[in-house]
């Protein structure tokens, strides 16, 4: 009989680690190794051992049970993200998956436990900072839910990992200035005299009156410019990526570099912005060019 922390039986083949999480071991005559499940609710894990020895005894668990990590994201990439998903997004899932999956790609995915999850987020904790380990471990997770999900795996080890906050990177914090640095007005007219024969200082006025990112500039129509009302329309941005797939959803041999225009993430970058009478000007001269 299992036991937890202060020693009182909880159930057979059930225990609780040091950190407090309830933990379950189940065979499999499939694979060699013990299938480990997790919860912090004993009476939830108990629920979920129950529903795993009961797909055990329908011989549930199959070939797609059986594929390592690797092929697994590959195939939820091609079935599910390439379908839905943009191409800036999809390059985030394959940058973010390529940095944690050093010593987990091989292991298959019925034999993935939250320990194999946690050594992987300690190595690459030492050489990023915690938001960047954050969005592997998402994304990670986010596949790891779909395979729960469709019952493929009993339960999605990504759950309850810790990230660690080392402090002992090779780099030195830039200190914070006491008092702000800003461009003059003495400045920018000396840049503008500078750019008085370039056409980009037109781009450069827009850019400094309007607050626009440099991608919502250049993904701009003349049909998001209203001069009588003086107002400017944004709602698009155009940025470099990476595409995976065709435009069918087929993964392609060798990712390629593209240029593309597309919507912003939040609701936020989608504004009317007022126009002042230079960049009206500004606007009509790129239109006479």
């Amino acid at each position: 009989m299992g036991k937890n922390l202060k020693g009182k039986n909880i159930g057979r083949g059930i225990c609780q680690t040091k950190d407090g999480i309830y933990q379950a071991k189940i065979y499999l005559k499939m694979t060699p190794k013990p299938i480990y499940l997790y919860d912090s609710n004993l009476n939830s894990l108990r629920v979920k051992k129950k529903r795993f020895e009961q797909q055990k005894l329908n011989n549930f668990f199959t070939t797609q049970s059986l594929l390592t990590v690797n092929d697994w994201f590959d195939h939820w990439m091609e079935t599910v993200c390439a379908v839905k998903l943009k191409n800036t997004t999809i390059q985030n899932y394959y940058n973010n998956y390529n940095r944690i999956k050093g010593s987990i790609q091989n292991i298959k995915l019925i034999e993935l436990t939250q320990s194999h999850i946690q050594m992987a987020i300690n190595e690459i904790s030492k050489k990023y900072k915690p938001s960047t380990v954050k969005s592997s471990l998402n994304a990670l997770s986010t596949c790891l839910e779909y395979a729960e999900k469709n019952m493929i795996i009993a339960n999605n080890p990504c759950k309850c990992i810790v990230i660690s906050n080392y402090t002992d990177r090779s780099f030195v914090p830039i200190e914070q200035e006491d008092e702000m640095k800003y461009i003059t007005k003495d400045m920018l007219d000396l840049f503008f005299e500078a750019a008085q024969n370039c056409r980009s200082r037109y781009y450069f006025y827009i850019l400094l009156h309007t607050g626009l990112r440099a991608g919502e500039l250049c993904a701009l129509q003349w049909k998001d410019v209203d001069f009588d009302k003086k107002e400017l329309h944004v709602y698009k941005t155009i940025n470099k990526t990476r595409c995976y797939f065709d435009i069918h959803g087929e993964k392609l041999e060798k990712s390629i570099a593209s240029v593309q225009i597309t919507m912003p993430k939040r609701n936020a970058s989608n504004r009317i912005v007022p126009l002042t009478d230079g960049v009206i000007e500004a606007f009509l001269k790129l239109k006479e060019i």
